[in-house]
């Protein structure tokens, strides 16, 4: 299973019932994928939040030397557009301090690790438990393809949009999340 930045939702309906996940850091890393992007909603619609990537060698590709690259403010504009989008959700002001820390200082090097921490942070909120595994022969699994509806924080405006982050779902409906994502498979 691929290690994702705020991964989606579709994917945490599968993370919700599974004991073990074995992910895959060895594998060639490719831009583009989920694992540096994340699609949340705004007032426009959907925003595409994108992790940069320092720059290197074509051989050396593997997702596990992946760099963050810290030249730009991406963290800070980030948060702030998690901030604008959410801020008028239900719960983003009860999350809001287990996530901003990931936004407010340079604390890790390669891609995989702040997803990791990512990861294992949003776990906590849902408590979740599955034992992670880094195995080179990870298991890839079908994501669900339809969610059920559920109140987002500009549905009025832009219809429900599928396929988001697991901080869209945290932000609107809380605690009630983990049973959400359990009742999806």
């Amino acid at each position: 299973m691929q290690l994702n930045y705020l991964p989606s939702i579709q994917q945490y309906c599968l993370f919700a019932q599974l004991d073990t996940i074995n992910m895959n850091i060895e594998e060639y890393y490719d831009r583009g994928t989920e694992r540096n992007r994340t699609l949340i909603a705004s007032a426009n619609g959907p925003l595409l939040l994108v992790i940069p990537t320092g720059k290197i060698a074509p051989a050396d590709r593997f997702y596990k030397a992946i760099p963050i690259a810290y030249e730009e403010p991406w963290q800070k504009r980030h948060w702030k557009s998690l901030e604008s989008s959410y801020r008028r959700s239900p719960y983003f002001e009860f999350y809001e301090h287990h996530f901003h820390p990931f936004y407010a200082n340079k604390q890790f090097e390669y891609l995989w690790e702040f997803n990791l921490a990512l990861l294992e942070t949003i776990n906590k909120l849902l408590k979740l438990s599955p034992q992670i595994n880094f195995d080179p022969i990870a298991e890839k699994f079908a994501y669900p393809s339809k969610i059920n509806p559920y109140t987002q924080v500009f549905e009025t405006k832009n219809g429900f949009i599928e396929n988001l982050s697991i901080f869209d779902l945290l932000a609107n409906k809380g605690p009630d999340s983990t049973n959400y994502l359990k009742s999806q498979i």
